[in-house]
């Protein structure tokens, strides 16, 4: 028989197959199959056994679908997640060389650009040693120094000054507004008179000696308590357009530069090459050594409120300095007048004053006949703003 499956049961009475979707044969003992020809109920238990084992089968092979269609669709899933990977490991791999060509690039500059920049470094070091070895004896100013080298530290310097033979230690503020000054003298002095002689005054003390000879212990720069000029001063002068004076309350601190003191002034030299420090005196008999009476714009650099932004004093041109009427000291600097009651400063009393007598001889009596009085100083150092001052007292030029 077939049914409506296609699966056919055939065969001799004591046995059947089945064809179709899967073919095979059963073997039924006891009562043949065949009666008269042709089945009838006695096939009926075998049917229903066919039919379940049918029913099995196709339940067996619809379980073994799904199973199959659930691992295939697991195995899609798997499969497009590992080319998902492998998308992004190859789009990786190519960022990466993308990413190592460029950092290679990069590095190829950096290395050149470092090789550049080392070599750079290592000329500048290799010029910066130079420039600290470099003698400096052959520059005459501390401006001039400053100009070649730029950088340079305030301290001592061997150079050789305008107007000198040979180099001297010569100390050098590199920093006061801008730099480039020369220490050119220092005195020592108290508020009031020590006497009228070396002996009564302690060793050091003393007004400045005149710049166009000079004097002392200059030729090692020493700050502390010496008092000293350069020789010769009115050729750095000469070379200059600005002259400082700097006080320092103690000899013992006056070790810095002008900005380091307790008062300080400055003003535009007015005729540079003019300048020779020629005898202020009103009793030099050359009057016209001094040049003229001008005026000058002070300017405070430290202290001195009422100069902080200029004011109005006096000196000679030539001299750059200034004199009593009667036999009180000289000075270097400016003055309210060039001659006459010396009221406000900056001035500090230089070995210029005293008679001449016609034959430079002071009325003190107490030097030789070049160098005036050097041991009376009439009311100590003058600043800006107050006189009667001690201390020491310096002169710069740049």
């Amino acid at each position: 028989m077939e049914d409506k499956d296609g699966i056919k049961i055939e065969g001799s009475s004591n046995s059947f197959t089945t064809s179709g979707s899967g073919t095979a044969t059963y073997k039924v003992d006891g009562t043949p199959l065949g009666y008269n020809g042709r089945y009838d109920e006695h096939l009926a238990p075998v049917v229903e056994i066919l039919f379940s084992l049918r029913q099995k089968l196709i339940d067996a092979m619809t379980s073994s679908e799904a199973d199959v269609k659930a691992k295939k669709d697991a195995m899609d899933i798997q499969k497009a997640k590992s080319e998902e990977l492998q998308r992004q490991a190859i789009e990786a791999a190519a960022n990466a060389v993308g990413s190592y060509n460029e950092a290679k690039t990069i590095d190829s500059q950096v290395s050149s650009k470092s090789l550049k920049e080392i070599e750079m470094l290592d000329s500048i070091v290799t010029m910066v040693h130079n420039l600290n070895n470099r003698p400096t004896d052959g520059f005459a100013s501390c401006l001039d120094l400053l100009k070649a080298m730029p950088g340079t530290k305030s301290g001592v310097y061997t150079l050789t000054p305008y107007g000198q033979s040979a180099s001297m230690k010569v100390y050098c503020d590199m920093t006061t507004q801008g730099g480039g000054w020369t220490l050119i003298a220092q005195t020592v002095a108290r508020v009031t008179a020590c006497g009228q002689s070396a002996s009564s005054c302690p060793e050091g003390e003393r007004n400045l000696y005149n710049l166009r000879d000079g004097g002392g212990d200059f030729k090692n720069a020493p700050r502390g308590k010496f008092t000293w000029s350069i020789p010769n001063a009115a050729k750095i002068a000469q070379k200059s357009s600005t002259i400082a004076i700097a006080r320092w309350n103690s000899w013992a601190a006056g070790t810095g530069d002008i900005a380091e003191s307790n008062a300080a002034s400055s003003y535009p030299i007015p005729n540079p090459a003019s300048v020779n420090f020629a005898n202020p005196s009103h009793l030099n008999p050359d009057q016209s050594s001094r040049g003229s009476c001008v005026a000058v714009t002070v300017t405070s650099i430290v202290g001195g409120s009422s100069c902080v932004n200029g004011c109005g004093r006096f000196t000679f041109s030539n001299s750059l300095g200034t004199t009593w009427s009667d036999t009180y000291p000289t000075s270097i600097g400016a003055a309210v007048k060039c001659t006459g009651d010396n009221a406000g400063g900056p001035a500090l009393a230089s070995d210029d004053t005293g008679t001449f007598n016609g034959n430079y001889l002071n009325s003190w009596g107490k030097t030789n006949a070049q160098s005036g009085s050097p041991y009376y100083w009439h009311e100590g150092l003058w600043d800006v703003d107050s006189k009667n001052n001690g201390g020491l007292g310096t002169v710069w030029l740049r």
